[in-house]
């Protein structure tokens, strides 16, 4: 017979990553999708432009499918999330944050309750945005569950004389994204790479450990088994993170 920890291990071994991937605009964190493995759905918002069209190319280089829907609430990406898993998408991207919270802060509750009061309308549109994210852990981090990725638009805020001491989530209204790390056991960064002579390369680095003012972290490694840096790669997160 299984014991109730053997069998607490096993669904915790066997549950997709949760993770968010946060980065500057064009930093490329639409087009690295294209470096998942297998099967992959990658969900854009319906309102926005977005580097599907590259990350497609890429998942084509690297023998993958990657499959691009649209989604125009959050009900709806919830559902097609569902249908998704059901239809053997092993892996699931969103892009992103930022096209959701536009989307939510489009209907009609909200910017009514915006108009009404700031505070309690984007307190409102925050709390859309955490129940949508929410829903989209409890799916990965079942049994079986599929890998879900959630891109996010980073932003440098300076100090007085200019200088850049942390990076913060792009947002509308200070309550909106708020708790967007503690959502996540795994936060990476999309950082510029630089080749031996200071030249910036095209492609960038993966940060898994947080380093100076970009978030990292990988919940289930000691600190001493984070690498700290990757190449952009998916599939590499992947195998880092579910220790194969």
């Amino acid at each position: 017979m299984v014991s109730l920890l053997q069998s607490r291990r096993k669904v915790i071994a066997n549950r997709g990553a949760f993770v968010a991937i946060l980065g500057q605009r064009l930093s490329g964190k639409s087009t690295i999708a294209g470096t998942l493995p297998g099967k992959s759905a990658m969900f854009t918002a319906r309102i926005f432009e977005t580097g599907s069209a590259s990350a497609q190319t890429m998942a084509d280089r690297n023998g993958a499918t990657l499959d691009v829907y649209e989604f125009s609430n959050g009900k709806e990406l919830t559902a097609l999330v569902k249908e998704a898993v059901a239809e053997g998408y092993e892996n699931i991207f969103i892009d992103g944050v930022s096209g959701l919270t536009e989307i939510l802060f489009r209907l009609p509750e909200i910017s009514k309750a915006i108009t009404k009061s700031a505070w309690d309308g984007y307190a409102m549109l925050g709390d859309q945005v955490e129940d949508v994210l929410l829903s989209l852990k409890e799916i990965a981090e079942k049994d079986g569950g599929p890998n879900i990725f959630v891109t996010a638009a980073i932003e440098p805020k300076y100090d007085q004389a200019g200088n850049v001491i942390e990076m913060m989530v792009e947002s509308r209204g200070k309550s909106v994204l708020k708790g967007l790390r503690r959502l996540f056991p795994v936060v990476v960064s999309l950082i510029p790479a630089y080749d031996e002579n200071g030249i910036k390369l095209d492609v960038p680095d993966l940060l898994c450990k947080t380093d100076g003012v970009y978030p990292g972290r990988i919940d289930s490694l000691l600190a001493q088994d984070n690498p700290g840096v990757l190449n952009a790669d998916l599939s590499a997160l992947i195998s880092l993170i579910k220790g194969a």
